[in-house]
């Protein structure tokens, strides 16, 4: 039982810790709800767009934020600019101090960001001196929302865990076993056939599908971005955070149901059935793991308040070398159960698992 008091101990350090990071030394307002964009000759708000825009602005009174600087950060290159004139070529991010900026350009400043390859990965805040934040602290501590929502989210997963394994305790605890993923032999052969699509697993399915997305969108709301799957990843309140999870949870199991189907009907294709068994036990294992690295890895971020969004966006560069790993790891464990030669078992993997992995990462992340 030890393994279930650890994956326990990690719900509640990971909720619990949760707002650690969202507390920095310096007060950031992040500035999305103040984007415009230019829509058919017309100023919109950003959330009003009807197509993808490549271009933002958000005006800053140089007086009201006195002392205050603004950052502005995006995994993709991008300009900036200030009424006008052309500040900067970035890379990756800037911080620009707004009492400096207001002594070369009169009036309030209407700063524009723009990015060959849209903007929705752009990140912009305001960072405030603790001594001129003291009415925005007090305003966020009254909406910790972050807070609230992780701890409903930590009970929900915690509640839905230890019914698992009240349950089922061996079944449940297999699919966490990262000894067993890692082993080129796979002992329980029978056991494996025919477990894969009982009710039962398919409930361990969802539960780890949730879990995964729990983290994913911790992640998000400090990375500022999800890519394609959610526009705007800030956490504006408790029903907000819930939406957004239930959301990202329905398309990563509509993305794993997808998966299964793929691999059981390329295992007849490929008169793979046997292996197909012990491919999607050890897939789900990979997804059990790797929910706890990333759970270790955030409460190792959140231990040292960790809030630098590049942190955050190189857990998805962990996720792909995983994912790399597994390739070879699934390669290994059924080349010693498939009986057909090797050009034939490479064949099938391409077709089930490479190719499907580089084509998810490349749509998402790249």
């Amino acid at each position: 039982m030890k393994a279930t008091y650890l994956i326990i101990a990690s719900f509640l350090m990971l909720a619990c810790d949760a707002s650690a990071a969202d507390q920095p030394a310096h007060q950031r307002e992040d500035l999305r709800d103040q984007w415009k964009i230019v829509e058919n000759g017309t100023w919109k708000n950003y959330d009003e767009r009807t197509a993808p825009v490549q271009t933002i602005y958000f005006t800053l009174d140089p007086l009201t934020y006195s002392g205050s600087r603004v950052a502005l950060e995006s995994v993709r290159p991008f300009f900036v600019w200030a009424n006008g004139k052309l500040l900067a070529e970035v890379d990756a991010a800037i911080s620009m101090d707004l009492d400096s900026l207001s002594t070369i350009i009169d009036g309030p400043l209407t700063i524009g960001v723009h990015a060959d390859r849209g903007i929705g990965y752009l990140k912009s805040t305001v960072l405030t001196p603790a001594a001129h934040s003291t009415e925005v602290s007090d305003e966020l501590r009254k909406s910790n929302h972050l807070l609230n929502f992780s701890l409903l989210a930590f009970f929900i997963l915690a509640v839905y865990f230890i019914a698992l394994v009240r349950s089922n305790p061996r079944n449940t605890l297999d699919y966490f076993n990262i000894a067993r993923l890692v082993s080129a032999q796979e002992r329980d052969e029978s056991l494996v056939m025919g477990r894969i699509m009982s009710s039962f697993n398919i409930l361990v399915y969802v539960f780890i599908v949730l879990w995964a997305s729990f983290l994913l969108l911790i992640i998000a709301h400090f990375a500022g971005t999800l890519w394609i799957v959610v526009n705007d990843p800030a956490i504006h309140g408790l029903a907000d955070a819930f939406l957004k999870w239930g959301r990202i949870a329905v398309l990563l199991f509509v993305a794993v149901a997808t998966k299964m189907m793929l691999v059981l009907v390329l295992s007849r294709v490929f008169n793979m059935r046997e292996g197909a068994s012990i491919q999607l036990l050890n897939f789900f294992r990979l997804l059990g793991a790797l929910v706890m690295i990333l759970s270790v890895v955030l409460l190792f971020y959140f231990v040292f308040e960790t809030i630098a969004q590049g942190y955050y966006i190189n857990l998805i560069g962990l996720v792909t070398w995983i994912f790399g790993l597994w390739a070879v790891l699934i390669f290994i464990k059924l080349l010693n159960k498939s009986p057909f030669s090797l050009f034939h078992l490479i064949s099938y993997l391409c077709a089930s698992e490479f190719f499907p992995i580089i084509i998810v990462l490349r749509v998402l992340f790249f």
